[in-house]
């Protein structure tokens, strides 16, 4: 069976997935993060939860509808009201999937990652983890990382947070025991 699918917040247009009534929601998710490499590349499984795009009726959701655009665009309030209760991934989709009409979104899929950070010349913090929706902007890693850290200090604002990105000189993102990890850490100002 072909399902449609968004993924929230990607402002992408929704796309189709082929698997097999008998399938589960994990044979679904894997197939989604098959079809999406790079959208999906470092998230686990349980950082993406899967939706059914059901209006109130149980109707699905029309492809053009003013949801589905606010769905596309990430917008909080219709993303909160809609994605509630995610599928269980050991459900059969023959549970969920009884008549798939065209033109209609059937699943919405939000994938959240962790992305570990260190303060520079800040000896007594370990790296610290932020989970942020893998669509998210720069200023929103920066306001994750306020509230996670600095939250109480009205002085420090998220938009002053300077952010690098952490890579040795091969390109590859350093590990949390790496010995330039201790070298940021020595820093000081």
């Amino acid at each position: 069976m072909k399902l449609w699918y968004l993924i929230v917040g990607t402002r992408t247009d929704a796309m189709s997935v082929n698997v097999e009534r008998s399938d589960d929601v994990s044979d679904l998710l894997a197939a989604i993060k098959a079809s999406n490499p790079f959208t999906f590349a470092g998230i686990d499984d349980i950082m993406v939860k899967l939706y059914l795009a059901t209006q109130n009726d149980g109707e699905w959701f029309d492809a053009d509808a003013p949801q589905t655009t606010a769905l596309m665009e990430g917008d909080k309030a219709t993303v909160d009201a809609i994605c509630q209760t995610d599928l269980n991934q050991q459900d059969l989709l023959e549970q969920h999937f009884h008549s798939l009409e065209t033109r209609k979104i059937h699943l919405l899929v939000r994938a959240q990652a962790a992305l570990w950070c260190l303060i520079v010349g800040d000896t007594d913090r370990d790296c610290f983890a932020v989970v942020v929706k893998t669509a998210a902007s720069v200023h929103g890693l920066q306001k994750a990382i306020k509230k996670e850290l600095f939250d109480s200090n009205p002085f420090i604002r998220a938009i002053a947070l300077q952010l690098y990105e952490a890579k040795n000189a091969n390109d590859e993102w350093l590990a949390r025991s790496a010995p330039e990890v201790n070298k940021l850490r020595e820093i000081t100002w």
